[in-house]
């Protein structure tokens, strides 16, 4: 309740309230990126109890609209194996260093959205100084990941990763990658980056 309002603007009540509905992500979505996974016993279960088990169902129609999916975690069960996922086996709790390798990656090669940036961010040149290792001398590379991470340089620069970049969808449009952390609060950057990329309104 301290660091989500200065984190996301928002509380973690209205955060966890405000998710993007699964018929949303099926629709606009190319692909989905879930650090730590979507294991479906998980979601089968919430605070207060669960009215309706409905996590395998919509993973499916998101599945069936072409939704392509990248499971990161240290098991390969973290996400159901029908869903065909990329698995990059990470060493536990080093999520944060991948996402940092990977912003690297994005602004090093031109990719980050300095549209969405400019309007809905504050402090990404503090951020962009971050990633180039000025205040601790450590640029925080693939390389630099790879030791951390146990996810190979190569993978994270060229692998399916690099889907980063805002999908191009084939009627023209500008489709949606929604990065999805299954533990938010242990780790805020997984929360920053729930939803990167909102058409501008």
């Amino acid at each position: 309740e301290v660091i989500f309002p200065r984190v996301l603007g928002l509380t973690a009540g209205d955060f966890l309230t405000s998710s993007t509905a699964w018929p949303v992500i099926a629709e606009h979505t190319g692909l989905l990126v879930a650090f730590g996974g979507i294991p479906l016993k998980n979601s089968a279960v919430s605070a207060g109890g669960t009215g309706e088990h409905g996590t395998a169902r919509a993973l499916r129609a998101a599945k069936e609209k072409g939704v392509r999916f990248v499971c990161i975690s240290p098991l390969r069960d973290d996400m159901p194996e029908w869903l065909d996922a990329q698995w990059l086996a990470i060493e536990p709790g080093t999520d944060t260093a991948l996402m940092l390798a990977l912003a690297w990656v994005l602004r090093e090669e031109g990719l980050a959205d300095k549209m969405f940036l400019a309007r809905y961010c504050i402090g990404y040149d503090e951020f962009s100084k971050y990633l180039s290792g000025e205040g601790d001398g450590i640029p925080k590379t693939p390389e630099w990941a790879a030791a951390i991470t146990g996810i190979a340089a190569g993978e994270i620069v060229a692998g399916n990763l690099h889907y980063l970049a805002v999908f191009e969808r084939a009627d023209g449009g500008r489709s949606r990658l929604i990065i999805y952390h299954r533990h938010l609060a242990d780790d805020l950057a997984g929360a920053a980056c729930a939803d990167l990329y909102q058409p501008a309104v």
